[in-house]
């Protein structure tokens, strides 16, 4: 079984990081309010980026029905639901995937909560 590393703690300052961008004039400050990787990549997906980026040139894909069927597949194993591929929507984030879902599933004037104070999560919810 392969064992990954994640106690190392590469540096991130002057990575152009939002989540380290504070720290760059303070280097003592923990920034603790944005999820960004503070951990080496695992080699199988260091491997894929630099497998796809020496195969492919970069432009705007659109997605396989290989991972159509990933998604189909998962939800049947991990849930038990039968999904069909028209069902999917796929979002780029999760901040645009709950703004979606907050205009989908509410009006105008209706209360939303939410346990995170994520600055943009408060935008979407004050716009």
């Amino acid at each position: 079984m392969t064992r990954y590393d994640f106690t190392t703690q590469p540096n991130r300052l002057d990575q152009n990081t939002m989540k380290w961008h504070e720290a760059e004039s303070n280097p003592e400050l923990l920034e603790l309010w944005v999820a960004d990787m503070d951990f080496l990549p695992v080699p199988e997906i260091r491997d894929a980026v630099i497998n796809y980026a020496e195969t492919h040139i970069f432009g705007y894909p659109y997605p396989s029905e290989e991972l159509y069927q990933s998604i189909i597949n998962w939800e049947k194993n991990q849930h038990g639901y039968a999904v069909d591929k028209e069902s999917i929507v796929l979002i780029e984030g999760v901040v645009p995937a709950i703004s979606t879902a907050i205009q989908a599933f509410t009006k105008e004037g209706d209360a939303v909560s939410s346990t995170h104070q994520f600055i943009h999560l408060l935008l979407v919810l004050s716009a």
